[in-house]
C-alpha cells in the first residue's frame, strides 16, 4: 500500500516535471516587436531598439517642427526583465498620431551583453537611451518608462536634462522596497519553468487589478537574467539621486489598484514632492503591467500631455 501511494506521489512529480518542461520549452519568450529593427553601439554594449515612424513620415530623423511647435520622438522603456514589445499597441496608436517613436530593448534581452558588468548603475541604463538618441540624431526626446523602465526614464531625465523634453512614467515605483506577497508574487511571475496555471496567480497579483484579464503574451517574455542586472543597477544607485526625473514636465500615469506601487507611495507622493511640474492620472481599474490593463486612456492622457509640450 505504501509502496503504491509513493509511486502515485513519483507519477505526479513527474508529470508536473514533464508539463514545466514541455510548457518552458514551447513558450515563445516574447512576442514580436513592431517596427525596424536597429541597433547601437554604447562602449562594448550592444543595444537592439525598434523605430516606428509616423505615416507619410519625412525621412529626416530629427524632430519635426511646424513653427514653434515641435513633435518630439518618444522613447519607451519597457518593465523589469520584459520586452520592449509590451509597447507595441501604445507605440503603434502614439505613431498614428504623428510622432515617432522608439522602443529600446533592455541591455542584455537580444544580444546577452553589458549584463555582467558588476558596478552597473540606473545611469548606464540611461546611457543606454543616450545612446539611441544619438545614433537617431534627435535634439530633444519624451522618455517614457513603464514600471522599471520608469527608473531609467527618470534617471535619463536627470543626468541629460538638456535634450529630455519630458518624461512620462507608467507605474512609476521606487521610492521604497516590495514586501511581502508582493514581492513573492513578482519574484515568482519570473518562473517560467512553472505551468501557466501555477503561476498566472502570481502574475495576476504582482500586475494585474482582480477584474482585468491577464493576456497570453505577459506570461511569456520574462528574462531573469536581463532582471538580475536591472535590480544590481537599482541597488546601487541612489533613489535620491534620480526621483526628481531632471526639471522638464513629468507625467504620471498609475493604477488604483497597483501592489507593487501603491499611489500614495509614488504618484501621490511625486506630485506633492514637485508640483505643477506633474500631471498625474489614476485609473481604475489598473495594477502594475497597465499597459494592457487600460489601453484606450494610457494613449488619451499621453496625446493630451504631448500636445501640451
Amino acid at each position: 500500500m505504501i509502496g503504491k501511494i509513493l509511486g502515485g506521489i513519483v507519477g505526479v512529480i513527474i508529470l508536473l516535471v514533464a508539463i514545466s518542461i514541455f510548457n518552458y520549452l514551447n513558450r515563445d519568450l516574447a512576442r514580436t516587436a513592431i517596427g525596424k529593427a536597429k541597433t547601437v553601439a554604447n562602449d562594448d554594449v550592444e543595444i537592439a531598439y525598434w523605430a516606428i515612424s509616423p505615416p507619410n513620415a519625412s525621412s529626416d530623423p530629427t524632430n519635426s517642427q511646424t513653427d514653434t511647435k515641435i513633435t518630439p520622438t518618444v522613447i519607451m522603456i519597457p518593465s523589469l526583465g520584459r520586452p520592449a514589445s509590451d509597447f507595441n499597441e501604445l507605440a503603434q496608436s502614439i505613431s498614428e498620431a504623428g510622432y515617432p517613436v522608439l522602443m529600446v530593448e533592455p541591455r542584455g534581452l537580444v544580444n546577452k551583453t553589458g549584463l555582467q558588468q558588476p558596478d552597473i548603475t540606473l545611469f548606464d541604463l540611461a546611457a543606454d537611451i543616450e545612446a539611441v538618441r544619438k545614433a537617431e540624431q534627435i535634439d530633444q526626446v519624451v522618455v517614457l518608462g513603464h514600471a522599471f523602465g520608469n527608473r531609467v526614464a527618470r534617471s535619463y531625465a536627470t543626468a541629460y536634462d538638456d535634450t529630455c523634453l519630458a518624461t512620462i512614467t507608467v507605474a512609476a515605483g521606487g521610492l521604497h522596497e516590495i514586501e511581502g506577497k508582493t514581492r513573492t508574487a513578482l519574484i515568482r511571475s519570473f518562473w517560467a519553468f512553472l505551468p501557466d496555471f501555477m503561476r498566472k496567480p502570481y502574475v495576476r497579483h504582482a500586475f494585474f487589478a482582480d477584474s482585468n484579464p491577464v493576456p497570453d503574451y505577459w506570461m511569456g517574455g520574462w528574462y531573469i537574467d536581463v532582471s538580475q542586472a536591472q535590480v544590481r543597477a537599482t541597488t546601487q544607485t541612489n533613489v535620491a539621486d534620480w526621483w526628481a526625473a531632471g526639471t522638464s514636465p513629468l507625467l504620471v500615469i498609475q493604477g488604483k489598484q497597483d501592489t507593487i506601487a501603491p499611489p500614495k507611495e509614488t504618484g501621490d507622493a511625486i506630485q506633492a514632492s514637485y508640483g505643477d511640474r506633474v500631471t498625474l492620472v489614476t485609473l481604475d481599474p489598473a495594477g502594475h503591467a497597465l499597459l494592457p490593463e487600460q489601453p484606450d486612456k494610457i494613449l488619451s492622457a499621453t496625446l493630451n500631455f504631448l500636445g501640451n509640450l
